[in-house]
């Protein structure tokens, strides 16, 4: 169950979702310690992201997918409201195909938001979500 921490949603800096639990991984490629993806397969994999935030009016989030600190594939969301309990969240996503060279390449989920202090990530299990798989 991914439960990201409040650490994960400070405002005006784009920070690595904490994964730090997985549900499949054959290859044991991600690390639930620093939250890295590294396959030592090199190739084109697909990767994806998404992510729920308590958002307000007029604020947006993005998630990210980051591959070596750099950003690769993103979405952005501004103000789509799902109800979870009396707080109102946001959800985005981020899909792509990223190169990796089989050794030293890494990905990690990560989100920024603009809505002027910390937010809080919906934690239930399908609400925060991070994958990945080569493509060939």
């Amino acid at each position: 169950t991914p439960k990201p921490s409040s650490a994960a949603s400070d405002v005006y800096k784009r920070q690595v979702i904490p994964m730090a639990h997985e549900r499949f991984d054959t290859d044991s490629a991600y690390n639930t310690s620093t939250y890295k993806f590294t396959p030592q397969v090199a190739g084109t994999y697909m990767f994806g992201v998404g992510a729920n935030m308590q958002m307000g009016d007029g604020k947006y989030f993005y998630v990210y997918v980051i591959k070596n600190s750099q950003v690769n594939a993103a979405a952005s969301i501004l103000r789509v409201t799902q109800t979870f309990g009396s707080q109102d969240y946001a959800g985005a996503t981020a899909t792509g195909p990223i190169v990796m060279n089989g050794s030293s390449d890494y990905v990690s989920p990560a989100v920024y938001h603009n809505h002027g202090s910390d937010r809080d990530m919906h934690n239930h299990y399908d609400a925060i979500y991070f994958w990945g798989f080569r493509l060939y």
